[in-house]
């Protein structure tokens, strides 16, 4: 995603960090997920005794001032430290995956779009789902394809989901260029045109067939 590299050394000095994305990257939609807020042995945790359910989301369509003042306000004095520390890296994290979801998503949309209409499979019901990161708030593992940032322009191609997300996807491709997405996706799709049975969804498909019986069709256009 827009980060790139260790993801991890967001959890050192994580004020500073926290800070310096904010002046790097300047939101326009600020948005607080605080329904159950880490209050102990963070930022990675440990135990669900740790949070709190606090049933609270808070938004504001500029700065991220005014939300962070509305979520000082609404909790005990006591607890304000902790819930906008929590609160600060919340509207962090999901800044960092909208700015994936508004520059990203739709160019590889469009590119998708295009083979599928070029192949015949338009009217296909097929679930893409992508997230700038591993935490997966877009919950990318539930599509019939999925991208996850991994790292600067690289995702891991996940398949094998289905359109109901009933069924988790897995990876099949790690860290591929955005820029190489669909053309590695290509040959599956011309595969899944001729190969799959009547009402089969890609998902379903790609379960029966397997990795396996897959992989040589994209060693084949490598």
């Amino acid at each position: 995603g827009v980060l790139g590299g260790r993801r991890n050394r967001l959890h050192q000095n994580i004020d500073v960090s926290i800070a310096d994305l904010a002046t790097f990257m300047r939101p326009t939609l600020t948005i607080i997920d605080a329904v159950r807020v880490l209050m102990r042995n963070g930022p990675q945790g440990g135990n669900l005794d740790d949070a709190q359910q606090m049933d609270t989301i808070v938004a504001s369509p500029t700065s991220p001032r005014p939300s962070d003042g509305a979520a000082l306000t609404e909790h005990p004095a006591r607890h304000k430290g902790w819930i906008l520390f929590a609160l600060c890296l919340a509207a962090l994290i999901i800044n960092v995956d909208v700015t994936i979801v508004n520059v990203a998503l739709p160019s590889l949309v469009r590119q998708l779009t295009a083979l599928l209409d070029e192949l015949g499979l338009a009217e296909e019901r097929i679930s893409f789902r992508m997230s700038g990161c591993p935490n997966g708030c877009s919950r990318p593992y539930l599509g019939d394809v999925g991208f996850v940032g991994t790292t600067l322009g690289k995702y891991d191609v996940m398949l094998g989901g289905d359109f109901d997300g009933t069924r988790l996807n897995r990876v099949f491709a790690p860290n591929v260029p955005i820029a190489q997405i669909s053309s590695l996706l290509r040959p599956l799709f011309v595969e899944f045109r001729t190969r799959h049975e009547p009402g089969e969804g890609f998902g379903n498909w790609v379960e029966r067939v397997g990795f396996d019986g897959l992989r040589p069709l994209v060693e084949q256009t490598a």
